[in-house]
């Protein structure tokens, strides 16, 4: 008879496809904010309220790159949305961008989630704050 760990990682690499594509997709779905800040910024001269709003986010991303894009797509967060509208007021290429973001989120991330609710949901024991979270909701 198999042990519920070995069910747990047939469960997940059986969604890995699923959970990685998913991730890809949310990576595909940031580039809005990405094109609309990259557009508003390249026509825009003067240091307005838009350039003025996104100080910490874009001083962060001169100086981390593509490690702020992809620590901010691992996990959820309202700050993501500002990190797509600061890379394209920063003007950061949008395959570092698109890259960074699908490497947080379809590979870290969505996997990690996927982990933890099949792990949840076959009774194996998990980390105390992940067992909280789980019996809470």
């Amino acid at each position: 008879m198999a042990s519920t760990s070995d069910g747990i990682m047939v469960a997940w690499i059986k969604v890995l496809p699923a959970v990685i594509s998913h991730g890809v997709g949310g990576a595909f779905g940031e580039l809005p904010p990405y094109y609309l800040a990259n557009q508003i910024i390249s026509r825009t001269t003067e240091n307005n309220y838009i350039q003025q709003s996104h100080t910490f986010m874009v001083n962060s991303l001169k100086k981390y790159g593509s490690i702020i894009i992809f620590l901010f797509a691992i996990w959820p967060n309202a700050f993501f949305d500002m990190c797509g509208l600061a890379a394209g007021v920063s003007d950061i290429p949008v395959t570092t961008f698109l890259c960074a973001t699908i490497a947080g989120k379809a590979l870290v991330k969505s996997p990690l989630i996927a982990l933890t609710v099949i792990s949840a949901t076959q009774g194996a024991i998990l980390p105390d704050f992940l067992q909280n979270y789980v019996e809470a909701t």
